[in-house]
């Protein structure tokens, strides 16, 4: 093969003078006057000698031989300095301790720079061969710590399903693992197919063939595969397939060694989906996500902290309306008590049929019903240590109430078809949207059962008793959304805030947040407007809601409350007290104004040193 030389010299004559001598000898010549340039050519076409001026301008040869000795692909091409200098000593020292092979004066004589570049040539292809002698040495160190590796492995793991096969994929010998995992005796699986092994959608599609051909191209084979046992019931392993070979090296067969990973496939979805819900409790569910600065949601954050500093056993009913975050309280009371690092179990009572609501609280044995082919645990069970949360607690069927009072009780349930009685330990926190003493005088909840549930109640405020934590919920949903969809929404204008405090929320916060979020997606500038929200927020119904009062949107710009939502919250809250007291002529209309009691005006006042 013709080797090729690369001259790096800023004089075009002395390379063309090269070039005609190295030509004649059928070399391929490359050449370039600029050291960056003969850098980045020696990368790409890898020559086999490069011809190196000394005195090279901006990078001189001795700096361009030390940045081609640092490369990996350019370290081992023999360097062959020129200078113009007779017996330059100096040059000649400095080009040897930067890595160059030779060197030679200019004018030269063109049998020397012959001989110079064929002895170099030939030092180029020496360490070319050396170079593919230690990669193979390395190559066949490594088979031979796989090979050891291996043979270390074949002691008879019961753990461990070894198979010893021919080319053909017949089985000839394997390990009592194999009887264990698999469940065959060795009269049974002697002789037969290794596609017995695997299930049917493997042998249609041929994936045993292939794990075989990639093992007889490669010598080993390595990956997770489904296998499939005497009952048919399919199952994950980490398998090995390795080439086995005769005294000449020819292939003979294969011996294969797996490992059922089932029990860490499982261990890697549960533990990934508590990541996730860890993940995501701590993202959603901490205790200072309850958005809320009325004077409810502080008594309400001060029954959760009294909660968490006393037993963690108590039962806790929460009630209010759909959207009022009745299951974001729940989650707060439970990571701020001592069973933080055990489960939370939910459970939507109304989600569910009646006839499966006491199959998913208490479980059932293998063959309690029909469908019932293995044991499942409950959602009691499941939250053993921790808390389950009942939502719509009122709608539970009444056959369910009366086994969920025994585990109230007695600390103890039996799964549907059982026998044994089993120990819980939980704390129930139950909530619901319906009254819950209406439903135990009309006889369709257990009055016991209610008793029991209702040691701490907590009582959820619709959106409209705590007008003033509507501009906090607006700030927050607006980060949130701004977040989600990447666009940069700064603020809401007055007008549309006032509106928003002004609607009744029959859908509380939930129906607050999904508007904040169509307003986000909707809006075509950085301050939301009443133009971003939905119409029907913009025709307030003409009564309100009974024992509620909802105030109509101001009918000018100037009865807007002027304040941002980048404005400090308690800022934002004197600036509405007092703007409500300048426009009132008592403080009880000011109060209802501000959609709060007088009791909490005087309050405010206070706080805030307001002068009347």
């Amino acid at each position: 093969m013709m080797a090729t030389i690369l001259i790096l010299d800023d004089n075009r004559y002395n390379i063309f003078a090269v070039e005609q001598v190295l030509k004649e000898e059928g070399y391929e010549v490359l050449s370039a006057e600029t050291g960056m340039a003969g850098l980045q050519i020696a990368v790409e076409k890898t020559p086999d000698v490069i011809l190196l001026d000394v005195h090279m301008p901006r990078l001189n040869g001795f700096e361009i031989c030390r940045k081609l000795k640092e490369q990996e692909l350019t370290r081992d091409i023999p360097v062959l300095f020129m200078t113009a200098i007779y017996k330059d000593t100096q040059s000649l020292v400095k080009g040897l301790e930067v890595g160059g092979e030779d060197y030679i004066t200019i004018p030269f004589e063109p049998q020397e720079l012959k001989a110079r570049v064929k002895v170099l040539v030939r030092l180029k292809h020496s360490i070319d061969q050396l170079n593919q002698k230690n990669e193979e040495l390395t190559r066949l160190n490594k088979e031979l710590i796989r090979a050891n590796n291996f043979m270390n492995s074949i002691m008879d793991w019961s753990n461990y399903a070894i198979c010893i096969g021919d080319l053909s994929g017949k089985i000839l010998n394997f390990n009592e693992g194999i009887q264990k995992i698999f469940g065959y005796s060795l009269s049974e699986i002697k002789g037969s197919p290794i596609e017995i092994l695997f299930p049917p959608s493997y042998r249609r599609t041929g994936k045993v063939e292939k794990i075989l051909e990639t093992t007889l191209a490669q010598g080993r084979y390595e990956g997770e595969v489904e296998n499939m046992r005497r009952d048919g019931a399919v199952f994950p392993v980490w398998t090995s397939v390795t080439l086995r070979r005769d005294e000449e090296g020819n292939p003979m067969g294969f011996v294969s060694i797996s490992r059922d990973i089932s029990r860490e496939k499982e261990m890697e979805s549960m533990i990934q989906r508590q990541h996730e819900e860890i993940q995501a409790l701590r993202n959603k569910y901490n205790f200072e996500e309850i958005i809320g600065n009325s004077e409810k949601m502080i008594e309400i954050l001060k029954i959760v902290e009294q909660l968490s500093n006393s037993t963690d056993n108590t039962s806790v009913l929460i009630l209010g309306e759909s959207g009022t975050g009745k299951e974001l309280i729940a989650r707060a009371i439970h990571h701020n008590s001592r069973r933080k690092q055990k489960p939370f179990v939910t459970l939507n009572c109304s989600a569910l049929p009646e006839s499966l609501i006491e199959s998913e609280l208490f479980g059932y044995e293998k063959g309690a019903f029909t469908g019932a082919s293995l044991r499942k645990i409950g959602l009691i069970e499941a939250a053993n240590g921790g808390t389950l949360f009942l939502d719509e607690i009122g709608d539970m069927s009444p056959m369910a109430q009366v086994k969920l009072l025994r585990v109230l009780q007695e600390g103890e349930l039996r799964r549907i078809g059982g026998n044994t009685s089993i120990n819980v330990d939980v704390r129930f926190i139950a909530a619901s949207n319906k009254d819950l003493d209406e439903l135990v005088k009309e006889g369709k909840f257990r009055e016991d059962l209610f008793y029991r549930l209702n040691v701490i109640k907590i009582e959820m405020p619709p959106l409209r008793e705590r007008r003033e934590d509507i501009p906090l919920l607006v700030d927050h949903f607006i980060k949130e959304f701004s977040k989600k969809t990447g666009k940069k929404i700064r603020e809401i204008s007055p007008e549309a805030l006032n509106l928003l405090i002004n609607y009744k929320w029959l859908g509380n916060v939930r129906q607050l947040r999904n508007v904040i979020e169509a307003a986000v997606v909707m809006a075509k500038k950085e301050v939301i407007t009443t133009c971003d929200l939905p119409v029907a927020l913009k025709s307030l119904p003409e009564l309100p809601e009974e024992g509620l009062p909802v105030e109509k949107p101001p009918a000018s710009h100037e009865d807007f409350i002027p304040f941002k939502l980048g404005t400090p919250l308690h800022k934002m809250e004197k600036l509405a007290v007092e703007e409500a007291l300048r426009k009132t002529p008592t403080k009880v209309e000011a109060a209802k104004l501000l959609g709060i009691t007088r009791h909490g005006l005087d309050r405010r006042i206070k706080k805030y040193g307001i002068q009347l």
